[in-house]
């Protein structure tokens, strides 16, 4: 962030990368709030925040052509040249860089346990944060979405078997200034079970249980030489492992 510079084509497809050398470490003024509770068969464990963030670090494209330069802005695209040679205010010539705003975050986790009969456990949870460039008036990049888990569990202490339910909420809280760009929401079933007696464990996972082609937001190639386009989660992936604990 601070000192990298790379030379490519220097369009939007793919753009020079230049490092900021002014740039200042993130400082953090946070409030957290948080609740526990449990009545022998209820847990239920919940947490909230609010922080706001001073010289936070986002990427940023450095361009004649963004149309808002600010004086940091100003001093981004002189170092632009300073390490690469080229002026970015010349021609239509892009680069990605790195600057200092501040910004907000906010959000929490929910996360639950009920006991039912017969050695059942029904749990929920969830998670979500939201984030704003409060120097720019504009979303925050690269926040995740709400996500979420259900999940229905049997456990005798030998034999376990669960399934659970995970999801992600559609994600068009973006930046689209650095290519960012909204990602559908999804839903996966994950299946697990195992055998656990005198300190032989045999554990079966089976992940992506119908084989849903998704994304997660944040699952994109973060290399500077790449085109940062967003990767494939795995299909269905099956593991069998076996534990001796002597």
């Amino acid at each position: 962030e601070l000192f990298f510079a790379m030379q490519r084509m220097g369009n939007r497809m793919a753009p020079d990368y230049v490092g900021n050398p002014e740039l200042k470490a993130t400082r953090n003024s946070q409030a957290d709030l948080g609740i526990k509770y449990y009545n022998g068969k209820l847990m239920l464990r919940a947490n909230s925040f609010y922080a706001y963030l001073y010289d936070y670090i986002i990427p940023v494209e450095i361009s004649k052509n963004t149309g808002d330069l600010s004086p940091r802005d100003t001093n981004e695209l002189a170092a632009y040249k300073a390490w690469t040679g080229q002026d970015a205010s010349v021609g239509n010539r892009y680069a990605r860089s790195y600057k200092n705003i501040r910004a907000v975050m906010y959000g929490g986790e929910l996360e639950s346990m009920l006991s039912l009969p017969g050695l059942w456990y029904l749990g929920v949870g969830a998670g979500y944060t939201r984030g704003i460039n409060d120097s720019d008036d504009r979303e925050l990049p690269e926040i995740a979405p709400l996500k979420g888990t259900a999940r229905i569990k049997f456990d005798n202490n030998t034999w376990m078997a669960e399934l659970e339910g995970e999801f992600a909420a559609t994600q068009n809280k973006i930046d689209d200034r650095i290519g960012e760009t909204n990602t559908a929401g999804w839903g996966i079933a994950n299946l697990k079970g195992s055998y656990h007696k005198d300190g032989i464990k045999l554990l079966l996972q089976v992940r992506n249980l119908f084989d849903r082609a998704y994304y997660e937001h944040l699952s994109y190639s973060r290399q500077f030489y790449t085109s940062g386009a967003h990767i494939p989660e795995p299909g269905r992936t099956i593991t069998l492992s076996l534990q001796w604990q002597f």
